[in-house]
């Protein structure tokens, strides 16, 4: 790759928009190695990256809306725009310094213990967990743990209400647990039904690529792509649904994403989309023409007909899923209270419009929502430290359980019955999962857990399974001292409630 060029320029935009390919990263790396005025372009080049994805996720407010829109950057967008360009910054570091690049990967041992449903993956046909050393792409160490990095090859998705997990991967099986040569890797559809088998089903005539946009039906039975794709995982059938385009922008070297997020309603019957809605206005600067904002918004469409039900202002972070009631007629969501945290707010689901507002306000933000089974009791979990409990007829806090802040990642869910909360957290460095008593808003117990996953629960609700969706890249050294890369895939766990119990 020569500098300057055309194709250099390229390179580092797709670089800082995460599209890199491998074979892009490698010629990008031999060309900042050996020109210095290379490696000040592109440290030049990420710094405008960075500034012009901050300016693209800037919201703005509107008079009419009943709550207040977030002034500030959307939390999720904002990590999801910018990561690419400080990560840019990293990887010339190590292209300059040729040092490895440590990944923070949990070894799937970590993830599977005794009384997982389904551990380690033994070796058998069609199914090779390799562990020998293995040589890098691109020849130096640090070079492909960045590609890892800026471009994972795995993608996974989980039906809510079944025990489905669809995922990524090569044209072989794979077992549940398993580590996988990152070399190996391939964008082929799999599906596990774990409480069938750990091994996938092989749909070798379905791509999945990892930075697609995807959800799964909540009895895991559609896929459906943000470009409009469905397909039927039990029949094979194929069919579209026009949801708008998936970008604003799709081409070489960026794109500008429209479509951020999709959720299914519980009963299956519509779709939630979040959209980054663009924003030109004229600007007062003279050398501009149009200042470009961003107001993010949650569309509501019927599947599969793709007509609009409902459309409403979406909240900081507005990637997190909604809560919908059962019958998917109510949702609920945050707002940023600027610096008085976030507001939990009810809508109804068909018309957009807001029915109530839930107090007292988080402290900052929730990682975690939902409602029960009934739509009687609304779950969130404060990254302040506080699970809290509203019971939605009177619209009233019933219980506030202090728990550990800032997790990295949350998920809780009422028992059946709705008697008993769970929730798993990952503060810090060690992961917990919580079982609460509703009635009494106690704490049942706590245990240590690998890591943190979407909870479901068996219908005696004295059980529950934790699908540890990690989505990591776990590197070793080989003898040699090369790098070697492993996609790491699912593992679930079976939690008994007696577990969780004082003797």
């Amino acid at each position: 790759m020569n500098f300057p060029s055309a194709e250099f320029d390229d390179a580092v935009a797709a670089v800082c928009q995460g599209t890199a390919s491998p074979d892009e990263l490698v010629a990008l790396h031999a060309t900042l190695r050996t020109d210095e005025a290379a490696r000040d372009n592109y440290l030049w080049q990420v710094e405008l990256h960075s500034y012009l994805a901050s300016r693209v996720v800037t919201s703005t407010s509107h008079a009419t809306l009943v709550v207040r829109e977030p002034t500030t950057f959307k939390r999720g967008l904002r990590l999801t725009l910018v990561k690419w360009a400080l990560v840019a910054t990293a990887v010339v570091l190590v292209f300059i310094s040729g040092r490895y690049w440590p990944l923070m990967g949990l070894r799937p041992e970590q993830f599977l213990a005794t009384n997982d449903l389904w551990g380690p993956a033994p070796a058998g046909d069609g199914l090779q967990i390799e562990h020998r050393p293995a040589s890098v792409p691109g020849g130096e160490a640090g070079g492909f743990v960045g590609a890892g990095l800026i471009r994972p090859t795995v993608l996974f998705a989980v039906a809510s209400d079944a025990p489905i997990i669809v995922s990524t991967g090569r044209n072989e099986p794979i077992e549940l647990g398993a580590e996988i040569l990152y070399s190996q890797g391939g964008d082929t559809l799999h599906v596990w039904d774990w409480t069938k088998s750990s091994r996938s089903r092989v749909l070798n005539d379905i791509r999945l690529r990892a930075d697609d946009k995807v959800c799964l039906s909540p009895d895991g039975t559609r896929l459906v792509w943000a470009r409009g794709d469905v397909v039927h995982l039990t029949t094979g059938e194929r069919s579209t649904i026009d949801l708008g385009g998936e970008f604003h922008v799709d081409q070489r070297g960026g794109k500008l994403q429209r479509i951020e997020h999709l959720q299914f309603s519980p009963d299956g019957q519509r779709l939630t989309l979040l959209l980054a809605n663009l924003l030109l206005t004229k600007s007062s600067h003279p050398l501009r023409r149009q200042d470009l904002t961003n107001s993010p918004t949650f569309q509501i469409v019927e599947f599969p007909a793709g007509t609009l039900v409902s459309e409403f202002p979406a909240g900081i972070p507005a990637d997190l899923p909604l809560a919908f009631s059962t019958d998917g007629r109510r949702v609920v969501s945050q707002y940023s209270q600027a610096n008085s945290g976030s507001a939990i707010v009810e809508r109804d689901a068909l018309t957009g419009e807001q029915r109530r507002g839930y107090e007292p306000h988080l402290r900052k933000y929730a990682s975690a929502i939902r409602l029960s089974l009934d739509s009687s009791l609304l779950a969130v979990y404060d990254s302040a430290g506080d699970a809290l409990v509203w019971d939605t007829q009177a619209g009233l806090l019933k219980f506030k359980v202090p728990l550990p802040s800032d997790a990295s990642t949350a998920h809780l869910r009422f028992s059946p019955d709705g008697n008993l909360l769970a929730i798993s957290l990952f503060p810090g460095l060690s992961a917990r999962l919580f079982v609460i008593d509703v009635t009494t808003g106690t704490v049942v117990g706590t245990v240590s857990q690998e890591s943190s996953g979407d909870i479901h629960w068996l219908p005696d609700s004295q059980s529950f399974d934790v699908i540890y969706d990690h989505r990591g890249i776990r590197e070793e050294h080989d003898p040699s001292g090369r790098v070697v890369l492993y996609n790491l895939y699912p593992a679930v766990r079976r939690w008994k409630v007696a577990d969780f119990r004082s003797p």
